[in-house]
């Protein structure tokens, strides 16, 4: 009888041992697949940002490109300026210069003392230097060069720059001038044609040069 009892605790515990081992792989199994879940759903939300990046990405490129002046077409980007001039009630001559010689002519030189001219003198002789001057030549062959030559009124002028800085085109100003319409230019609209509200709004009028960098689509 004893013999039968003390068997029947050890099959009871045989049986615990066996069932805790079973709960104990099927918990690590859930654990498991919930990992596994878990790693597939961030994955495919991964997934999901990075395909709504990609987008934004595409569409700002688009924008980007769009900005940029066909090299080979500048015609949108001329009528555009002609436009806000005419809008602005101002009037504009646009001409194509080349920035490297329009910028080098337009920037001055400072006067040079006699120590800075010994100096200059010495540094003329270093080979070092001149390749390093030469180096740092600037790069004008991403951009196309035009001359803008605006007559106008002081407020007319104004509403034309707001607007030119808010143009859909990435542009650099490398020069503005702007100067009282001269007596020589007002004395031969005099003797045209033109109404005396005409020959008083000139009288009145500036003209302004700008030199400006369109940035293009490739290189001249």
């Amino acid at each position: 009888m004893v013999i039968a009892i003390i068997a029947a605790a050890g099959l009871s515990w045989l049986a615990f041992f066996w069932q805790f081992g079973k709960i104990k792989t099927t918990s690590d199994m859930i654990q498991e697949q919930q990992l596994s879940s878990q790693v597939d759903q961030e994955r495919r939300q991964k997934i999901l940002e990075l395909g709504k990046e990609l987008v934004d990405i595409e569409n700002n490129t688009n924008e980007m490109k769009n900005m940029l002046v066909d090299k080979n077409n500048a015609v949108p980007f001329l009528e555009a300026l002609e436009n806000i001039s005419s809008s602005t009630g101002n009037s504009i001559v646009i001409s194509v210069v080349d920035l490297s010689k329009a910028v080098a002519q337009n920037t001055k030189k400072p006067v040079a003392s006699e120590d800075d001219s010994d100096a200059d003198s010495n540094s003329k002789t270093s080979p070092a230097k001149k390749a390093t001057a030469k180096s740092a030549k600037p790069d004008y062959s991403n951009q196309l060069g035009f001359s803008l030559s605006i007559n106008g009124t002081f407020p007319s002028l104004i509403n034309f720059l707001n607007k030119i800085e808010n143009i859909p085109y990435f542009i650099q100003v490398y020069d503005f001038k702007i100067a009282p319409i001269s007596k020589n230019q007002s004395a031969k609209t005099e003797n045209s044609d033109s109404s005396q509200d005409d020959q008083n709004k000139l009288e009145n009028s500036l003209n302004t040069m700008i030199t400006i960098g369109v940035y293009s689509n490739g290189t001249k």
